[in-house]
């Protein structure tokens, strides 16, 4: 048997039979077939009602497809941890209880473990939605340790950690990553186990990956209701102690120590959770404290030297870029050069650039876009955009815009500003000059910007190298 789907239930009815069905559907299309394992916790008329949801011919049999399970205690963690113990797949497919499996989700998973055999692949991940947006609002990865939702990405590639749906290898999950462990083991609310998962495997040395394809839709509730009503995120009061607390035992636990004492993060867990992190930091290390000895053991890196170099940021391949860019748009004369982009991303490491805005989209929207840069581009040419748009990650701020009138940007600023729009480019750099202290002038046909130029760019420093980037402004 090739994949077992593993499901924690609490309390889902209605939505947890569309849910099986919807895995049942996919898993007709894996090689070697599949099955669905349910760990429910539910309140106990719920779990009375279970066999009435879930479709009996394939409850049936010596080899059923569904088989399910009664935990006496709510506990999300332990509910997935069991499901994992009990599955008989090569690999495991986590999703939640209230989901719709995209077409072909499981199969496309399947087809990268099996291309990655002799890879140190820890987790591949699908993209997730809800019910109510859009499809392009789908989202691969995080955008932080905290849990902002990133990228919806079109091409095979590291990420950091995010939470379902993912497969791994079962005895991967079972015996070195050893699932969730003291989460699972005490009984821990809920919060903290995808960053847990996902940030454990790449202190192992193991890698997480986006895979592109189709996402699973969560079919309720609905974000709105989930977040006024807060219940449920809460998991129905799953497991022991205040939900969020797990965020830091699963740091104690990975060594994060120094990151459990940033402001950022005291103020995450306060404003998300209520949670006061002095007031829980003993008890979050006790439990942590025997998983912490066994990952000292065993782990391939330190959790400072992972997060102070993330070695899921990947080094981009500019030529790899540039060919993907041709494909869709044809002509790159006017693209940034090799050289160009070695001189700008040093820029961007030695000032610590974060946010960019720049007049004129195309290699280097793509290049700062997948260097995990903020970006906003303004381009002048719809049509252009449009065959551009593929290539963009759909949390991009694209304006279309005339070369002529102003644009509003509310106020924002960006650490680097770049002019590399339609000539001339006299307004661009005029507007770029109130966004940003660092400002970068690049010219594919070294035609100074347009007439006026001289004028407009009298106090820049021109930049003395082979590169095409000629001038630029620092306040």
């Amino acid at each position: 048997m090739r994949v077992s789907v593993i499901i924690s239930n609490r309390n889902d009815v209605e939505m947890l039979g569309v849910t099986v069905r919807s895995c049942i559907e996919e898993l007709s299309a894996v090689p070697g077939g599949g099955e669905v394992v349910i760990v429910d916790n539910s309140d106990d008329e719920i779990y009375e009602a279970l066999p009435s949801l879930l479709p009996a011919g394939y409850r049936k049999g010596k080899d059923p497809k569904i088989r399910y399970f009664r935990q006496d205690f709510p506990c999300l963690f332990s509910a997935r941890q069991t499901a994992a113990e009990k599955a008989k797949g090569d690999y495991i497919f986590c999703v939640d209880s209230h989901c719709l499996i995209g077409h072909n989700t499981i199969v496309d998973l399947v087809h990268f473990m099996n291309r990655n055999k002799n890879k140190k692949i820890g987790f591949a991940h699908a993209p997730v939605n809800w019910l109510c947006q859009w499809e392009g609002a789908s989202r691969h990865d995080m955008k932080e340790i905290y849990g902002t939702w990133g990228r919806l990405y079109t091409d095979e590639r590291m990420i950091s950690w995010k939470g379902m749906p993912w497969m791994c290898r079962r005895d991967w999950f079972l015996n070195t990553l050893k699932g969730y462990d003291s989460l699972a083991k005490h009984k821990i609310a809920w919060g903290g186990g995808d960053m847990y998962l996902g940030l454990k495997t790449w202190i192992l040395g193991y890698e997480n990956w986006a895979v592109p394809t189709r996402a699973a839709i969560h079919i309720g509730p609905l974000p709105s209701i989930a977040r006024k009503f807060w219940k449920y995120r809460r998991y129905s009061n799953s497991g022991i102690g205040l939900p969020g607390v797990g965020f830091m035992i699963a740091l104690y636990a990975i060594g994060g120590d120094k990151l459990v004492e940033t402001e950022k993060f005291k103020n995450f867990l306060n404003d998300r959770f209520s949670i006061d992190t002095e007031k829980h930091k003993d008890y979050a290390k006790e439990i942590a404290e025997e998983e912490r000895q066994h990952i000292n053991k065993v782990k391939a890196i330190e959790f400072n030297a992972m997060w102070d170099s993330p070695p899921w940021k990947a080094e981009i391949n500019y030529n790899d870029v540039k060919l993907e860019l041709k494909k869709k748009v044809g002509s790159v004369v006017k693209s940034l050069k090799k050289e160009d982009w070695a001189v700008l991303s040093g820029l961007i490491d030695d000032h610590k650039i974060k946010s960019v805005v720049e007049f004129g989209s195309g290699l280097s929207t793509i290049l700062m876009q997948r260097s995990g840069l903020k970006v906003t581009s303004i381009e002048t040419d719809g049509d252009y955009l449009t065959k551009l748009d593929p290539l963009l990650s759909n949390d991009i701020d694209i304006r279309l815009w005339d070369n002529k009138s102003d644009v509003n940007f509310n106020g924002d600023r960006f650490d680097l500003a770049i002019v590399d729009g339609a000539l001339p480019r006299i307004k661009q750099a005029q507007i770029a000059k109130g966004l940003s202290d660092l400002v970068i002038v690049h010219d594919g046909h070294k035609r100074q910007c347009g007439h006026g130029a001289a004028l407009e760019f009298s106090d820049w420093n021109e930049i003395k190298n082979d590169t095409r980037l000629t001038r630029a402004f620092i306040k």
